[in-house]
């Protein structure tokens, strides 16, 4: 999986991880808030939380949880939630395809 020391997964394409962010985008601003708003409900910078959104990374599972805990207390209904999930998860075994495929063409 593509986790650097910080537990942080990456990708090197941002279009693996669009469209988590455009769902998390559309959750926010469904609910009327700034990235501040929902990064400081999920303790974690906005700087980060803007990452997220902007498909330059995918949160750890353990900022995940607590980014979707957060949604869920101001509202956010399961369905929403059940499909920002799966985004993640399409976007996490897609990087990892990626990475795969990488490193097949750099073996000898």
């Amino acid at each position: 999986m593509l986790q650097n020391s910080y537990g942080t997964f990456y990708g090197s394409n941002e279009a693996i991880y669009g469209k988590f962010g455009e769902g998390l985008k559309l959750i926010r601003r469904e609910l009327k808030l700034t990235q501040a708003d929902v990064a400081e409900l999920a303790e974690i910078p906005r700087t980060r939380y803007s990452e997220y959104e902007n498909a330059k990374r995918l949160p750890t599972d353990k900022v995940y949880d607590r980014l979707t805990a957060s949604l869920r207390t101001l509202g956010v209904d399961n369905e929403s939630l059940t499909a920002l999930t799966e985004r993640r998860e399409k976007a996490i075994n897609a990087a990892n395809n990626f990475t795969v495929g990488r490193i097949r063409r750099l073996a000898p």
